[in-house]
């Protein structure tokens, strides 16, 4: 009876442990999902910042030759 008793405690241990490794690899995983998503929310700003100063260039340059 001590036996399964220690069987069972032991395997409640080792499931604890396999659980707590699957939340910390999940964590960890969620946390480099989040960083890709920031890199790419950056990217996009980045590239809207950029087409926005060609935009605005490029209305510079038509007031320019309507002044022409």
């Amino acid at each position: 009876m001590k036996n399964i008793i220690f069987l069972v405690q032991n395997m409640t241990k080792k499931v604890k442990n396999i659980t707590s490794e699957v939340i910390f690899f999940i964590k960890k995983v969620i946390r480099k999902v989040s960083e890709v998503i920031m890199s790419i929310k950056n990217t996009f700003r980045r590239i809207s910042g950029m087409f926005q100063k060609v935009s605005e260039t490029i209305r510079r340059e038509e007031k320019m030759f309507h002044f022409i």
